[in-house]
């Protein structure tokens, strides 16, 4: 029989080992992340980086994610873009004409037409606008039905601003606003703003 000093050191080191077994797998799954930009939001949602769906990016710091679950309507495709210098320095994104402007409402196609007026949001520090569009004949790029409904976000800081465009399968891209905007704020899209945006 061990002594009970040999016992109870032999329990902490097995505790240990647990704490840093633990430590070794969070630290995986963050490299994981890191790689492949999935951010698990909302319960199950889960964005996850995939190509640029078109032909050319317009602007050099383009990245696009694709998301999965209830939370998303099923299917949605974000493409979110840094534009620096492209902002109104002095308003930021104030207005809806502001968010067209600085938006990507050409991807969308011609039958882009807004559902409602836009209201306004924060991601972090920085604030903007954000807006739904119906589409009518627009490019189809996340189901083979194509997208049914477009979300167009803008927040700045300063002169330069952050364009996401969320392109839903169904009839609303409404719903998918609060999960937009979370993944917008998680340090995998915060980490790239920052570094693009020099902040």
């Amino acid at each position: 029989m061990q002594p009970l000093g040999t016992r109870h050191a032999f329990g902490v080191m097995l505790v240990s080992l647990g704490a840093l077994g633990g430590v070794l797998v969070v630290l995986a799954a963050m490299a994981v992340g890191s790689q492949m930009a999935i951010v698990p939001s909302m319960g199950q949602t889960v964005w996850a980086e995939i190509k640029w769906p078109y032909p050319t990016v317009p602007w050099e710091a383009s990245r696009a994610f694709t998301c999965t679950g209830a939370a998303c309507g099923g299917a949605a495709t974000l493409l979110v873009q840094a534009k620096i210098g492209f902002c109104n320095c002095a308003t930021g994104v104030a207005d809806d004409e502001e968010l067209e402007r600085v938006g990507e409402l050409l991807l969308l196609g011609t039958g882009a037409t807004p559902m409602k007026p836009g209201r306004p949001i924060a991601v972090g520090t920085m604030k903007g606008r954000s807006r739904p569009y119906a589409l009518n004949g627009a490019r189809a790029v996340v189901a083979p039905s194509g997208p049914l409904s477009a979300l167009l976000i803008a927040y700045n800081d300063r002169c330069d601003v952050v364009v996401a465009t969320a392109l839903s399968g169904a009839a609303s891209a409404t719903d998918l606003e609060p999960v937009v905007l979370g993944f917008l704020g998680s340090d995998i899209i915060m980490r790239w703003v920052e570094l693009k945006l020099g902040l």
